[in-house]
């Protein structure tokens, strides 16, 4: 986690648990603690202890880690196929997508 993310969390930090402890079914990440990682002669460092969505929801079809980038952004697939419980990245989706559609974006008049 960068410097500028961790104070971002730090910003909305309020508003976000009052929104996952307010809505059991969200899909948000439950975030459990952020934490600075302090070694000798190392830079700090920032991680963040996040809990599984899966427990909070019905039937998920994908798991998927999005950046909004194409670079080195995909899995490759095992001859076995991938497992339910396999996290893809962003050219995953958007193969998927054009396989099946998933996703339909529209612009809102």
């Amino acid at each position: 986690m960068t410097k500028s993310d961790f104070n971002a969390m730090q910003r909305i930090m309020k508003s976000y648990f009052q929104r996952v402890s307010q809505s059991p079914e969200c899909l948000f990440a439950r975030i459990y603690g952020i934490y600075t990682i302090k070694m000798e002669d190392q830079e700090p460092v920032q991680l963040v202890v996040m809990g599984n969505t899966m427990t909070n929801c019905g039937k998920i079809e994908g798991i998927f880690d999005l950046k909004g980038s194409m670079i080195n952004r995909c899995c490759k697939e095992p001859p076995e196929g991938f497992k339910p419980t396999s996290t893809l990245k962003d050219k995953n989706l958007l193969k998927l997508n054009s396989e099946r559609m998933w996703l339909n974006f529209r612009k809102k008049d």
